[in-house]
């Protein structure tokens, strides 16, 4: 399962797509997979919103012109003509619903294989008939799985606001979704996480998916920052200190190497991380990384996360003091030194003293409250870790095995 650019607005909610690997004895089985798949979309689908569902069956190996949809849909726009073109090439079979622009989704999860840098997510589903927006998941049971798996697991619970972050609040039929980068620690979840009337979620139906998820896949240093929609990753300089605006939100100007000038906005819901731009001065060197969104005048960029560079030195000039009371002095004009208010005493010196004081930020990367992330945004967690696929070739191996070497790879 993957997740793709987070600022489309044509987007379903989560922006992801699913591709299934299948190792199959003969061309007549994809005749079978082809009905089961249209069963399933007449049994399953609903249609609202923004709901324009495709489905691509792609047979052999795949070429290099799915992967370059599966990048650029990380971060920029794709349009589906493209897709369609693409799958047209190679003969794919398409199964559309509406315009089906979810053939863009279906082609970029085909390219994504194999993920390079990956976590496991654990999907529990409720009833299909629940659709209710209420989990009712026993918080304290979400944070003993937590407190046990940590630092592997990630995305659970948002302690400065006590809020669950597993469960979905939509009218769909999710019922908790659990992260980690251990596949161990996720099946150790279906025991620890309860429901309220004290059964485990491990009693509904679940299923485990590969993904990019928390991994920062869609941010991308980039040197266009003015096409909407793009998520990117842009170095630059405060122009001016930063300033609120109405709603809480905080707004500064950044000067890039190419001496464009870009309006950067943190939002109320990012919470710390806007408390700590607050606290950046003209001249401070930041990465930025977000999503360009139209703004009132042109676009800006909505900050998902800042990384300090440098900061300038924070200085004050201060009159002398006095040699001869120790009472602060006071100038007497520009150029012509300074006098003493108590004793009177005068001092010829053009200069003030310059005290250099300790700035309240420091350089390193800053982020939003987690009740802020995106589905992609790399958590603190994971900086740092490094990513495994031992898993892959456990299961794909017994696969092989069981369907011996007659069978073709779909």
């Amino acid at each position: 399962m993957i997740r793709l650019n987070p600022n489309i607005p044509f987007k379903t909610r989560g922006n992801g797509a699913v591709a299934l690997r299948l190792y199959l004895r003969d061309e007549n089985s994809i005749v079978l997979i082809k009905s089961i798949i249209e069963e399933t979309l007449e049994k399953y689908l609903l249609l609202s919103g923004k709901t324009s569902p495709a489905v691509v069956i792609h047979r052999g190996t795949v070429g290099s012109s799915y992967r370059y949809v599966y990048l650029k849909a990380l971060h920029d726009i794709v349009l589906s003509s493209v897709a369609k073109e693409i799958v047209k090439k190679n003969d794919d079979l398409v199964i559309m619903v509406n315009k089906g622009r979810g053939i863009i989704g279906a082609v970029a999860a085909i390219g994504a294989y194999p993920l390079v840098n990956f976590t496991y997510e654990l999907i529990v589903y409720r009833e299909f008939q629940d659709r209710s927006r209420m989990r009712g998941i026993d918080k304290n049971s979400v944070l003993e799985f937590d407190r046990i798996h940590r630092p592997e697991t990630f995305g659970n619970y948002d302690f400065k606001h006590r809020r669950v972050l597993i469960t979905p609040h939509g009218p769909d039929p999710v019922l908790v979704g659990v992260r980690s980068c251990n596949l161990e620690e996720l099946l150790s979840a279906l025991k620890v996480i309860k429901v309220i009337d004290g059964k485990s979620i491990g009693e509904f139906e679940w299923i485990i998916f590969r993904t990019n998820q928390g991994t920062d896949a869609h941010l991308k240093r980039s040197k266009d920052n003015s096409k909407s929609y793009k998520a990117v990753s842009i170095v630059g300089w405060l122009k001016e200190k930063p300033r609120i605006i109405k709603g809480g939100h905080v707004v500064f100007n950044l000067v890039t190497p190419r001496s464009t000038v870009i309006t950067c906005v943190s939002y109320r819901e990012t919470g710390r991380l806007r408390n700590v731009l607050r606290l950046l001065k003209p001249g401070d060197e930041i990465e930025v990384k977000g999503g360009i969104k139209p703004w009132t005048e042109g676009v800006n960029l909505n900050v998902e996360k800042v990384r300090v560079l440098r900061l300038q030195k924070h200085v004050l000039l201060l009159n002398p003091l006095c040699p001869k009371c120790g009472k602060r002095m006071k100038s007497r004009g520009r150029g012509k030194g300074f006098k003493c208010p108590a004793c009177g005493f005068s001092l010829n010196l053009s200069s003030k003293e310059v005290r250099q004081l300790e700035r309240i930020v420091m350089p390193g990367l800053f982020m939003s409250d987690p009740l802020a992330y995106r589905h992609l945004t790399k958590p603190v967690r994971l900086y740092g870790r490094r990513f495994k696929d031992r898993h892959r070739l456990m299961v794909m191996s017994s696969i092989l095995i069981g369907y011996g070497e007659e069978s073709q790879d779909i």
